[in-house]
């Protein structure tokens, strides 16, 4: 055996292979569009060695059928520094054959497929306030922060639904797409991969191999933002579901396979256009190395706001627990909604009050926004939503309050998980008209459960209050850093046939166990 040979096959040298192998790649130039790495052209032709010879990218993919996104290779220089010069041509050699795989799929079945890398940090998640928003980014190839150490965990492959998959309002696959996604799926395969070796097969196919035995794999059904957000979210978990079920009997780990209906949620093109509508239309899969990288993966994840459009119908449908007395009405004070201006994103802009600021997101304000709903991740082998890891810190069963124009307002169980594919529980609403702290406080005049968007930005998380009743909604902004209060925050309510708005700022009371 070689020197290279020993060395690739030495358990440290393979501990590294799981963060590179299997389409350890680059994402399109967010702001140039261009396809090219350290000056390097980036071949047209998918099945090139392209990756073998710059050090490990994806090759951009002709006619159409694949498109391969790229970001700069931060991996290669730390994996050539642990793992010597031998490990960087063999990372590459995978990463090229994966990619001519999935062109030669998706070719054969005339099948519109998207591929992007999967960037997550290395080492234990940043905080929150140091992840750099994406709102321009597919939502599974977010950037970090500049300068943060960051490698590439996997790959993340979309097939638009152009009806071949799936006929309207079914979650059963056709057998064309069957069998598109049984070829795909046997790529994730260990039974089926390690078959496929032979005595002439290479160190660097071997490796490749072993790596799925801890490949942690998550299928995500995704639609446009037509229609209703719930049917929406249930429908697309429901083709996730399939399509995970069609991994497993392909020899894929029951264990191993996670799935989401993420409906509208996380678009990857503007619903404002029907080119966009018709592309986030799509079942995403998304591979990454392990638990500890799947983790940070759905912790990374942001919604592209900038394609989400404003509501028709934004009234929330919450059911009204318990009526205003004397009539309904309550005076917020505030001014006219129709002074405010639409706000910058959440990346780019920041909105001022005095000495503090809170980045605002693209999309409208809650009144022309609606509750956009996503089932979370559940694993296949349980069938359960994947447990909480850690909340946003201080948002975690909070109660909340301030006085707006003499009526006090209470948000009770406010809690924010951090990983992006657990499910958020609904808080409660209470509302006490012209309320007298002098005197002992009495029930509640009005209680609800209302729907909430969390909306995470670079600093701040939107967290959007759909009410109905005395107010139509809230917009609060909650810092990342537990500072036990809400920053520049809104309440919309209708007065005098016109919709005023009304800033306070809430104050944490209570909190749980962090």
């Amino acid at each position: 055996m070689t020197s290279t040979k020993r060395f690739l096959g030495h358990p440290l040298v393979l501990a590294t292979v799981p963060l590179a192998l299997l389409l350890q790649g680059c994402a399109t130039d967010p702001h140039t569009g261009a396809q090219s790495i350290a000056g390097i052209k980036v071949s047209d032709d998918p099945c090139a060695k392209t990756a073998t010879v710059v050090g490990g990218v994806l090759g951009a993919v002709a006619g159409g059928v694949v498109t391969s996104q790229f970001t700069k290779n931060t991996d290669a220089r730390v994996l050539g520094t642990v793992a010597g010069g031998g490990i960087g041509a063999a990372i590459g050699y995978n990463m090229d054959k994966r990619r001519c795989a999935l062109f030669a799929i998706a070719k054969q079945h005339n099948a519109e497929v998207t591929v992007a890398s999967v960037v997550v940090p290395k080492g234990d998640l940043p905080p929150a306030a140091t992840v750099a928003a994406a709102d321009a980014q597919p939502a599974s190839a977010t950037p970090f922060a500049a300068g943060s150490d960051n490698a590439a965990a996997g790959l993340a492959v979309s097939v638009r639904d152009t009806g071949k998959q799936f006929a309207t309002g079914s979650a059963t696959l056709t057998p064309e797409a069957e069998a598109l996604f049984r070829e795909v799926a046997d790529q994730y395969s260990y039974s089926k991969q390690q078959a496929r070796l032979t005595s002439s097969s290479s160190d660097d196919d071997k490796a490749a191999v072993e790596v799925l035995k801890t490949k942690r794999i998550l299928l995500v059904g995704h639609t446009d933002d037509t229609g209703n957000t719930t049917e929406n979210a249930n429908l697309s978990e429901r083709r996730a579901a399939a399509v995970a079920r069609v991994f497993q009997g392909q020899g894929v780990a029951a264990s191993s396979l996670y799935y989401q209906g993420a409906g509208e949620t996380l678009p990857i093109a503007d619903n404002h256009t029907e080119a966009g509508r018709a592309a986030n239309r799509r079942v995403e899969i998304v591979d990454v190395t392990d638990d500890a990288a799947f983790h940070k993966f759905l912790a990374s994840r942001r919604q592209v706001l900038a394609y989400y459009r404003a509501s028709d119908t934004p009234a929330a449908d919450t059911k009204v627990k318990k009526p205003v007395k004397g009539g309904g009405f309550v005076d917020f004070g505030g001014v006219p909604a129709a002074t405010l201006t639409s706000a910058p994103d959440f990346a780019a802009g920041t909105a001022s009050g005095g000495d503090k600021k809170a980045p605002r997101p693209i999309v409208p304000t809650c009144s022309a926004d609606r509750p956009r709903a996503a089932n979370g991740v559940k694993s296949l082998a349980t069938q359960k939503d994947l447990p909480m890891s850690d909340y946003v810190p201080g948002l975690y069963n909070t109660s909340w309050s301030d006085n707006v124009n003499g009526n006090l307002v209470g948000l009770t169980g406010v809690d924010v998980p951090r990983d992006g594919g657990a499910m958020s529980g609904k808080p409660t609403l209470l509302i006490w008209k012209n309320y007298n702290p002098k005197k002992k406080m009495p029930p509640a005049d009005f209680q609800t459960t209302p729907d909430v968007n969390i909306y995470r930005g670079s600093q701040s998380i939107l967290y959007r209050v759909f009410v109905g009743g005395p107010m139509k909604c809230m917009d609060v902004w909650f810092p990342y850093t537990d500072t036990g209060e809400s920053r520049n925050s809104n309440l919309f309510y209708d007065r005098q046939q016109s919709l005023y708005v009304s800033s306070f700022e809430l104050k944490s009371l209570s909190s749980g166990a962090q």
